[in-house]
């Protein structure tokens, strides 16, 4: 029974973006499981099965609550899902509980061995189940960043894999651009899009691509590659409102927010009008989205707008806006950054900020 309440603790954790490691915490989960209209777990039950030293067994209720938060029916489908991962990921040596021992996965990309990688990826259906894929997905994530070698042969033949594309590059996307040669792997990304795919699946991934791609130039000072993606994203007239607002929040999202950096830095003129179809966007999401939309589009906005800090009008709108969503006190230190780690809606992010 241990075994699956530590699963559960890592499963609540990647969800929240943080690991449970205090009373302040264990308050945070209960308002957001009340805010979900879960049920009510007390700040005291989440510190006994979070943070108490002693061995003990819960109650169904609380095990049931948790499960729900983290996407499950209840307790027993939780623990059937786990045990199915479990079973997958042993069988294609993947030793998710056993750090000392190496996977297949790593050594496989250690040893440059593209043809066994690229028929494991191949085979493995887009069904399975989440947590299965977070595992996989975080033992790529990790070979890749390990690995002393170059990646490029890795991005050259599996970028176009679809469970690559999905789960590698979308979901588990990493936007600080740790893992080695990332930038080409984007670029590989775009090159492998498919050209039967419809208009706005095509769009889409153009958009979320050359947003990382745009975010990652632009923070890092090399602004003439920032400007010349820019020029791709926010002054092609193929690219329209209509069809932004057809694709995925992520994409969008991005679009809307550095579309804001964009204006402020080559073209002023636009800048009242960029920050307004961008609070609409917001206000819609608000509106219309479910919880992971709003924390995606509160991220991406306190992520552009955060270093003008409290002196931002639209920064303190997107405050009041974003507030169900929002749990610890604005006057925090460091409020902001500690709101974008608590609403993280990155996937690699999420895996590794436990």
């Amino acid at each position: 029974m241990q075994f699956y309440y530590e699963k559960m603790r890592q499963s609540v954790s990647i969800k929240l973006g943080f690991r449970i490691r205090s009373k302040s915490d264990c308050r945070t989960l209960s308002s957001l499981i009340a805010a979900q209209q879960i049920g009510n777990l007390s700040e005291s039950t989440l510190y006994r099965f979070f943070l108490s030293d002693t061995i003990q067994k819960f109650y169904p209720d609380t095990l049931n609550k948790l499960s729900i938060f983290v996407g499950k029916k209840s307790w027993d489908d939780f623990c059937n899902h786990q045990e199915t991962s479990n079973s997958f990921l042993q069988t294609n040596g993947i030793f998710s509980e056993q750090k000392h021992r190496t996977s297949l996965i790593k050594t496989c990309v250690f040893n440059d061995a593209i043809n066994p990688l690229y028929d494991f990826f191949e085979q493995i259906p887009l069904t399975i189940p989440e947590h299965t894929t977070r595992t996989i997905v975080a033992e790529l994530y990790q070979s890749l960043y390990e690995n002393k070698n170059s990646n490029l042969k890795f991005y050259e033949h599996l970028s176009g894999l679809p469970y690559i594309r999905n789960y590698f590059f979308e979901i588990g996307a990493d936007p600080d651009f740790k893992i080695h040669d990332y930038e080409i792997g984007l670029v590989q990304y775009l090159r492998f899009s498919n050209p039967n795919h419809s208009e706005i699946k095509r769009l889409q991934e153009q958009i979320f691509a050359k947003s990382m791609l745009f975010r990652h130039h632009y923070l890092e000072g090399q602004l003439d590659e920032a400007k010349a993606i820019s020029i791709e994203l926010f002054e092609n007239e193929e690219i329209d409102l209509r069809l932004i607002n057809k694709i995925e929040v992520f994409p969008a999202s991005r679009w809307y927010t550095y579309r804001m950096w964009w204006a402020k830095n080559w073209n002023r003129n636009s800048i009242s009008r960029v920050e307004e179809d961008f609070l609409i966007f917001c206000k819609h999401i608000h509106k219309t989205g479910n919880y992971i939309d709003k924390q995606i589009v509160c991220y991406n906005a306190l992520d552009v707008l955060q270093e003008e800090g409290n002196k931002s009008v639209l920064l303190n709108y997107i405050l009041h806006l974003f507030s169900d969503i929002i749990t610890i006190s604005i006057k925090s230190p460091d409020f902001i950054h500690q709101c974008m780690r608590l609403i993280e809606p990155n996937g690699i992010k999420r895996m590794y900020q436990n």
